[in-house]
């Protein structure tokens, strides 16, 4: 399986572990909360390059634990710098039915696989 096709979604590659970690997104119609990895090692990157679509990539959909973020679109993501989590900060999510702009930071455990939010103080 691969992710469904999505929009304003994250992709960050984390070096120590050889993939790229995607996290939510939307289609137009609906906000993914959902969190994959492409496993690059296992994965035929040349067929990547040369433009086939989930052509020989390896995909997993990863059961997050923990505090996991509300489904989102139009986040930004990045490594930490010793290549042990995810972070995902604010978006555009629902709320009680309505769409808003959120500044809520989590934090992906590539280890454990679970999310945890983070404080951050004013």
């Amino acid at each position: 399986a691969a992710p469904k096709a999505r929009m304003a979604h994250s992709a960050s590659r984390v070096a120590s572990r050889d993939c790229v970690v995607l996290f939510g997104g939307g289609d137009g119609q609906v906000l993914f909360g959902d969190t994959w990895m492409l496993d690059l090692a296992a994965s035929d990157v040349d067929a990547l390059r040369d433009g086939g679509r989930s052509r020989g990539a390896v995909w997993a959909e990863l059961e997050c634990r923990g505090a996991v973020p509300a489904p989102r679109m139009g986040h930004a993501a990045t490594v930490t710098p010793d290549d042990r989590a995810v972070v995902v900060f604010g978006g555009f999510t629902l709320q009680g039915g309505q769409g808003v702009y959120g500044a809520d930071m989590r934090a992906l455990d590539c280890a454990t696989v679970s999310w945890a939010e983070v404080r951050v103080d004013p």
